[in-house]
């Protein structure tokens, strides 16, 4: 059955813009002045947007997360359970994520508040968050497979222990960000949990792509029954997206303009290398192999 969650996503931007526009005109939005050094953009004194370029750019987060909504709306359910691969809890929220990475971002640039600067770094925290756990969640539902029998694997989402698997994802999921967000939104600063996630992310990512490198390389159908399994290349395709995500970054940091620590412009292009990350990322989850097929 064909799905429209890319234009719940869509139609959820466009409220988003509606409302960042209109109530700052009113003059809502308020609290102390964020620096904007870091970023290496002046602000436009009196302007709705303070930070052009790096609000703009946002935009390609928002296109990262509508291009996997409409992945998903268009892909049948898999005869296996293979749950990125179409409408999903898990597919769906990610998406829906993804999307938000961008107003979260534009609030941080647009306002240059402190306060609503949290809503950039909580929509870092959240996607990978996010990554991670759905990560661990397949290693535990494949191995509760293993010990429950083959008739549990090819479970979908309607059944009763896929919609408990879901609650306790979505329970930790929430619990996690609720903790993070408290933390960031005085005590702790927001930048070093940010680096950190995105690290351990990086970290758990990688781990889980281990079984299919080994696989790839053995060139064989040997396959590890507790992981997951994804197809290939996809899952290097964020490795070396980061790898220029950071090479990006040393070239702006060392031409850094008069008062930022980086070019104009420059944190622009990071906003566009993590969008191309994290699109990757999805569609490496979303390309998750049926073990029983690589078998044959």
């Amino acid at each position: 059955m064909k799905t429209w969650f890319w234009a719940i996503g869509l139609g959820l931007f466009v409220v988003f813009l509606i409302l960042y526009f209109s109530l700052n005109t009113a003059g809502v939005f308020t609290g102390p002045a964020a620096s904007w050094t870091d970023y290496g953009e002046p602000p436009q004194g009196g302007a709705l947007v303070k930070q052009p370029i790096s609000f703009w750019t946002d935009l390609a987060f928002v296109i990262a997360g509508l291009a996997a909504l409409v992945i998903v709306d268009t892909q049948k359910k898999p005869h296996a359970y293979l749950p990125m691969r179409s409408a999903s809890p898990y597919s769906v929220g990610l998406g829906l994520i993804m999307v938000w990475m961008g107003p979260g971002s534009m609030l941080e640039h647009g306002l240059l508040l402190t306060n609503w600067g949290w809503a950039d770094a909580a929509s870092i925290h959240w996607f990978t968050i996010f990554v991670i756990l759905y990560l661990l969640m397949r290693c535990v539902s494949l191995t509760i497979d293993v010990f429950a029998g083959p008739s549990h694997r090819s479970l979908q989402h309607g059944s009763a222990r896929r919609v408990v698997e879901a609650i306790v994802f979505y329970v930790i999921y929430f619990a996690a960000c609720a903790l993070v967000g408290a933390l960031t939104w005085d005590s702790v600063p927001r930048k070093d949990v940010s680096i950190g996630l995105m690290a351990a992310t990086g970290v758990v990512y990688l781990l889980a792509m281990v079984p299919t490198w080994v696989r790839w390389a053995a060139n064989d159908r040997v396959v590890w029954d507790f992981v997951p399994h994804f197809e290939t290349p996809w899952h290097l395709i964020p490795v070396i997206c980061t790898l220029v995500l950071f090479g990006t970054a040393l070239v702006f940091l060392f031409t850094s303009a008069e008062g930022g620590s980086t070019a104009p412009g420059g944190h622009g292009v990071f906003h566009v290398c993590v969008a191309s990350v994290a699109f990757c990322i999805f569609l490496t989850l979303f390309l998750e192999q049926d073990k029983a097929s690589i078998r044959k």
